[in-house]
């Protein structure tokens, strides 16, 4: 983390290239783990929101929820 800002992150992996972002709350083994500048993102469950970088204002809940979603932006997945 560098200049992100109320971040949260718990388990292995979880927000590991968190960088700039803000307001995240990842939880669950290796949840957010590409997060890079993404704002404003909840994910909770192993892997859940794993591919997103950028993306802000998603949900993802659940194991490998949004896995796959590289740019994506409001969206919720449960």
């Amino acid at each position: 983390m560098t200049t992100g800002n109320y971040n949260v992150a718990i388990g292995l992996g979880a927000a590991d290239a968190l960088s700039e972002g803000v307001e995240n709350v990842c939880i669950g083994l290796n949840t957010g783990k590409n997060l890079t500048t993404g704002s404003r993102n909840l994910a909770i469950g192993a892997s859940a929101l794993l591919s997103i970088g950028t993306g802000g204002y998603n949900t993802a809940i659940g194991s490998n929820a949004m896995t796959q979603q590289r740019c994506r932006s409001r969206s919720s997945l449960l």
